[in-house]
Order: C-alpha cells, then sequence, then structure tokens
C-alpha cells in the first residue's frame, strides 16, 4: 500500500496500517489501515488540506512538542468534529542519560558521525528517560479507541518511537518495525530542513555543525532506532516487559489495544 498521504503543507504523513502482526492468541493479524496515523508539525495547513484531513475521520491528536515549538508553529487545525488533542511534551535533550552524554560532545565541532552517536542517545533516552510520556500515549489509544495521529515536529524521532512502541504492541516484528521507521527517509525532504537549518545557523555564528552533520540529524538511520530496541532489550528486560513494567500494558491491555487497533 501506499503508506505517505500527500497532503498539501504535511511533512511525513503516514498510515501505519495493513502492517502483518501476530497477536497474543498467536493468530495472524494486520494492523488496520485508515485507523493510526503518524507525521510531522500541522502549522502549514491549508484549508484544502483541513477538509482531506477532516474526510480521513481523525478524531484525536497526540502531540509530542514542547511549548516552545507549539508557540512557535502551532497547529492549523479546522475541521469538524474537531479532534481530542493530547499535548504531551516531550524535549529528546532533556533527559539525564542524554545530558550526560551529549552535553561535552556539544563543545566541539560536530562531524556526521558524532551526530549519529547523539541521534542514537538521543532515541535511547527516549525509551528510558521519558517512558511516562509513551506510557500516556498508549493509555490514550486504550481509553479513546478512535482514529488518530501521532506527530511531533518532522516525525521521525518522538513520534518514530512512539510508532515503534504500538506496532510491538500489536504483534508487529522488529524488522517491520524498523522499515516503517526507515521510510521517514523517502518522506521527508532531508536536503530543504539542512538548507534552512543553514541558514538560521549563519546567524548564530559558534554552533559547531555543518551540513553532513545536519543531514545525520534530519536523516533517520538504523542504529538510530536500534539503539532504543536495544536499551529495551539489555536495560529494561524486553519488550515484553517494557510494555508491562514501563508503558502500564498488561497483557490484558494489550489484548485491548489488538481487539480495537489490528483486523
Amino acid at each position: 500500500m501506499n503508506r505517505h498521504l500527500a497532503i498539501p503543507g504535511l511533512v511525513n504523513f503516514r498510515d501505519l496500517g495493513d502492517y502483518p502482526a501476530q497477536d497474543l492468541s498467536g493468530q495472524q493479524r494486520q494492523v488496520k489501515t485508515g485507523v493510526l496515523y503518524r507525521a510531522g508539525h500541522f502549522h502549514d495547513v491549508d484549508d484544502h488540506a483541513n477538509e482531506l484531513l477532516g474526510k480521513l475521520g481523525i478524531r484525536q491528536l497526540f502531540d509530542f512538542r514542547t511549548a516552545r515549538e507549539r508557540e512557535r508553529k502551532p497547529s492549523r487545525l479546522d475541521w469538524q468534529p474537531a479532534p481530542l488533542t493530547h499535548w504531551l511534551e516531550l524535549d529528546p535533550g532533556s533527559g539525564s542519560s542524554f545530558q550526560a552524554m551529549v552535553k561535552p560532545a556539544m563543545e566541539t565541532s560536530l562531524s556526521a558521525s558524532d551526530m549519529k552517536t547523539i541521534m542514537a542517545e538521543v532515541n535511547r533516552s527516549l525509551v528510558i528517560d521519558h517512558a511516562g510520556v509513551y506510557r500516556r500515549f498508549l493509555s490514550g489509544l486504550l481509553e479513546n479507541p478512535v482514529c488518530s495521529v501521532m506527530h511531533c515536529a518532522s516525525g521521525k524521532d518522538r513520534t518514530g518511537v512512539a510508532a515503534a512502541l504500538l506496532l510491538a504492541a500489536l504483534g508487529v516484528d522488529r524488522e517491520t518495525i524498523l522499515a516503517d521507521y526507515l521510510l521517514t527517509n523517502q518522506c521527508l525532504d532531508v536536503q530543504h530542513h539542512v538548507a534552512r537549518a543553514m541558514a538560521d545557523f549563519s546567524e548564530r555564528p559558534g554552533l559547531p555543525l555543518d551540513a553532513d552533520a545536519l543531514a545525520a540529524m534530519y536523516q533517520v538511520h538504523p542504529e538510530y532506532l536500534l539503539a532504543a530496541l536495544d536499551a529495551i532489550e539489555h536495560e529494561c528486560g524486553g519488550m515484553d516487559n517494557y510494555l508491562e513494567a514501563w508503558l502500564g500494558i498488561s497483557p490484558d491491555k494489550r489484548m485491548q489495544l489488538q481487539k480495537h487497533y489490528l483486523a
């Protein structure tokens, strides 16, 4: 299926449906289409985009952006019935483990290799330092099982981890989860983002970033998400234990999620 929906003003807007899954009873199922979406911000949508979004039947949004991000680029949603919005503020640079590892590195000029190391640590930090946010996300999907979209700024890191955790809870295998994560590279205009960032940074001398490092930041690479999944495996007792002990998704709740979102 064509997962990427080209809606004007939206970046990285994709349907999470149709992936094969195995439920807790061992039955082969698939993720429902037209029910779960992932995306970047909704600041640049126009009337036509709002009309298209309304026709998709989206009734719920999970916004992982910080208050500052929302202030700079407020969502411009205008369809009825208005979707329920959950503000799940997540600052990927605020985790204690991330700060300890990355802050010294930011004091020197960063290469693309340095940035890849940092982005891997960002993803690891998301599942270790911000599990509470993802706990609220999955709880929201359970409490209100309607057509929903999860998003952040570019729809790749915070949203990428959210999508990975949701797909894992639904019984999608690791290889498929990683393939979905990597689709961002096909759906995001990385060079456009790099050029815009370089223009911004030219007005702020002293920032230790170049174009190659920025490209590594805006792209996704397997090692980014694998850092999160490996942390779950080695630091949290595996995905099943992480879902239950860290995110509050017991086997009964996991079965409910699968009942709502698997066909």
